[in-house]
């Protein structure tokens, strides 16, 4: 559902520079998507937990 909800040309704004979403769009494939095609960052809440592991965590600094 992401790419079709994105499709609006509210994203290709230039003034739009980041789109927050809940924590099940956390996907490096929609973080991917977010920067190569609408050229925005996907912000999406992670909880940081003892073991969260260190590859869910890398998701947000691409």
């Amino acid at each position: 559902m992401y790419a079709p909800l994105t499709s609006s040309s509210v994203f290709s704004s230039p003034s739009v520079l980041y789109v927050i979403a809940e924590s099940g769009y956390d996907d490096k494939k929609l973080y991917g998507h977010s920067k190569k095609v609408l050229r925005v960052d996907l912000v999406c809440p992670v909880e940081r937990y003892e073991n969260t592991p260190k590859r869910r965590l890398e998701l947000m600094l691409l």
